[in-house]
């Protein structure tokens, strides 16, 4: 069996984090796919489809390095699962503003993997949304209809 060297990758350095809307810049995400690349990783996966792994995209295109992209897609909850001991529960008028923004972003995945078809080999739809740990969840089954929706 062949296997792939893979690392899960978020370049983000202090003082930058999404939901303050900073990112790592051009040139540190190109030092850090380059170094992945000698290091000898051929995948990475990436949490969501923002800024941060839009300019992975592009660069990766750009420099022509060897790395294909598991892409996930960072779903906000759309239920509560009352089964689980932690989080504080969120109302459902709360969780329903996720339902655009879900169908967003799974636009945005499916654009983008139209757009980089030679190095998105994957997309991981709804991993944690749909584990029984998480407080937060999405139906496998409301994750198949957006999906077959949106693709229409």
């Amino acid at each position: 069996m062949k296997y792939i060297k893979s690392i899960c990758y978020s370049g983000f350095r202090e003082n930058q984090h999404p939901g303050w809307g900073v990112y790592p810049s051009y040139e540190e995400i190109r030092e850090d796919l380059h170094i992945l690349v000698r290091d000898g990783y051929r995948q990475i996966r990436m949490y969501d489809p923002n800024v941060h792994a839009i300019r992975a995209l592009e660069i990766i295109k750009e420099d022509k390095l060897p790395l294909k992209v598991m892409l996930g897609l960072g779903l906000g909850g759309e239920e509560y699962n009352e089964h689980v001991g932690w989080g504080m529960p969120i109302p459902q008028h709360e969780l329903d503003k996720n339902i655009p923004k879900n169908e967003a972003v799974l636009r945005q995945v499916i654009d983008l993997a139209n757009q980089y078809p030679d190095i998105i080999n994957y997309v991981s739809a709804g991993n944690e949304n749909t584990s029984d740990w998480n407080p937060n969840l999405i139906s496998v089954e409301k994750i198949k209809l957006t999906l077959f929706k949106i693709k229409k």
